[in-house]
């Protein structure tokens, strides 16, 4: 019984780690220019959108800020 249990338990050691070796990569992909589920004209308007968010401060400036008028 043992030997049917650790030969299971192997099994499923080796299948594990094939699968874990078969998913994708972790690795970043560049931003591109093109977006799926756009127009050409509603992507390129997304992304604009996206740079004025890109451009508010962020919000440990105004941390700094409220610490220098608080002083």
């Amino acid at each position: 019984m043992r030997s049917t249990a650790s030969r299971t338990l192997k099994s499923l050691t080796i299948a594990a780690a094939l699968l874990a070796g078969a998913g994708p990569t972790l690795t970043p992909t560049p931003q591109t220019s093109t977006l799926t589920g756009f127009t050409a004209q509603r992507a390129s308007w997304h992304l604009a959108c996206e740079q004025r968010f890109l451009e508010l401060p962020r919000s440990d400036a105004f941390s700094e800020h409220l610490r220098t008028v608080t002083a």
